[in-house]
C-alpha cells in the first residue's frame, strides 16, 4: 500500500506496483523487464533482457 500512496499509482500502473512490492517482500533484488514503468519504484534495481 505504500509504494501505492508513495509513488501516487491509480489505473494499469496498480498490477506493476504489485509485482514490485512483492519482489521487495521477498529479497528480490532485481527484476527483468522491457517495461519502463518498473522504473518509478525504488528499491530495485530494473534490467531490460532485450538490451545487451
Amino acid at each position: 500500500k505504500s509504494m501505492m500512496r508513495d509513488g501516487r499509482i491509480a489505473g494499469p500502473h496498480v498490477h506493476d506496483a504489485r509485482v514490485a512490492a512483492l519482489c521487495r517482500l521477498h529479497g528480490v533484488r532485481e527484476l527483468w523487464t522491457a517495461d519502463r514503468d518498473f522504473s518509478r519504484f525504488r528499491g530495485l534495481e530494473f534490467r531490460n533482457p532485450l538490451v545487451p
